[in-house]
């Protein structure tokens, strides 16, 4: 008999979910693996838990963008097929700030917006993540002066700032890169937000979220430490884009992916048996640095120009097909992998390093690709 706890390594108790909105295939996999109290292999209990699911990033610049992507949200679950609608929204929710650790956090004034935005559209079992992100080496690379005690009390604002929100069940961090000088205080950074995520300090846990809120961490190069540090409500999400030096065929994309992340399992299974190791995988719904379909130019009268890639197609490769076939082909057998993350729900392009627009903005742009995506994520 499994508890509770050893339970929430899959599942989060954030809302309640009707037994129909369930994966019957996802549900079978629990009733074999789990018993839990009451009926052997099916109990009321399931219908108050929320599992790991699909995600989406999503990134509001204006008011205007509250409304349309809200629907695209509601639109895409609403014809998507069982288990392939999206369950969390990663919103993003502002920057991390290393230069005053005791003062509260200052969100993106459209984050609040658009979360009320997404509850009144009552998505059925969706819920929002606030996204919040840094880059380390800005400024001075200030994360590197904080002691421990500074990086603990960071901490405890980023979790108060979350929780002290009905409307978000988790947190998504994009703090980079993980790597070099920076490892050290990040993962003692992402340890003790873990922990108030799943404790009452910072009012995490309470009537509606009985196990915490849920907390991801977007790694390009994760170590067993990470997944390790991240607990029972954690989870790493890794991109299945910008894993070459600059854009590349979908053949070559393809053999980049399929080697980059069966090197990332191989991670995976360095994380001890009785940890967490969950993970999902971030997927080129859109343009990235490395996989776009165009570049733009031009004010008022914008001017396409070509990469000769195709974002998505029905009859020849293209990123977001191959991507989606590689993770799916990949992962069988990982316990771990709780769903495909759609980079990204916007309407602004996706901006290179050297100020160039690509496109496609958005992961519905394309014609054909949301509906490929509702059978298929």
């Amino acid at each position: 008999m499994r508890n509770l706890f050893v339970i929430a390594l899959l599942i989060h108790c954030f809302c309640m979910a009707d037994a129909a909105e369930i994966d019957p295939v996802f549900r079978q996999t629990l009733n074999r693996r789990y018993e839990f109290p009451g009926q052997k292999g099916e109990s009321a209990i399931i219908s108050c838990l929320k599992l790991w699911g699909n995600a989406a990033y999503m990134y509001v610049n204006s008011d205007a963008d509250i409304t349309l992507l809200v629907n695209q949200v509601a639109t895409y679950n609403a014809g998507a097929g069982a288990g392939h609608q999206l369950q969390t929204i990663f919103l993003f929710g502002g920057e991390v700030s290393f230069k005053n650790v005791t003062a509260d956090f200052v969100p993106n004034r459209f984050l609040e917006k658009t979360a009320q935005a997404l509850a009144t559209a009552n998505i059925s079992g969706l819920t929002v993540h606030p996204n919040i992100d840094a880059n380390l080496p800005e400024g001075g690379s200030p994360i590197l002066q904080l002691s421990t005690l500074e990086l603990y009390q960071l901490a405890t604002k980023i979790s108060e700032f979350v929780c002290s929100n009905p409307l978000f069940s988790g947190i998504h961090l994009d703090l980079e890169p993980f790597s070099g000088p920076y490892i050290t205080p990040l993962l003692f950074l992402l340890e003790h937000i873990a922990e108030h995520m799943r404790g009452s300090l910072t009012g995490c846990t309470n009537a509606a979220y009985p196990i915490g809120r849920a907390i991801s961490v977007y790694s390009s190069n994760p170590s067993w430490q990470l997944f390790s540090v991240l607990g029972a409500n954690g989870a790493v999400v890794w991109p299945a884009y910008d894993l070459t030096e600059g854009p590349v065929s979908v053949a070559q994309y393809t053999e980049a992916l399929q080697s980059n992340l069966t090197r990332m399992l191989e991670i995976v299974k360095q994380v001890p048996a009785e940890q967490s190791a969950r993970f999902s995988i971030a997927v080129p719904a859109s343009a990235t640095q490395t996989e776009y379909m165009y570049m733009v130019s031009g004010g008022v009268n914008l001017t396409q120009t070509m990469s000769g890639k195709q974002q998505f197609s029905l009859t020849e490769d293209s990123y977001i097909t191959m991507a989606v076939r590689t993770v799916q082909q990949l992962v069988k057998g990982s316990d771990g992998f709780i769903g495909m993350v759609l980079w990204k729900l916007t309407s602004g392009y996706t901006v290179a390093s050297d100020g160039s627009r690509l496109g496609p903005a958005g992961a519905f742009d394309v014609s054909g690709e949301q509906q490929w995506l509702q059978q298929n994520l």
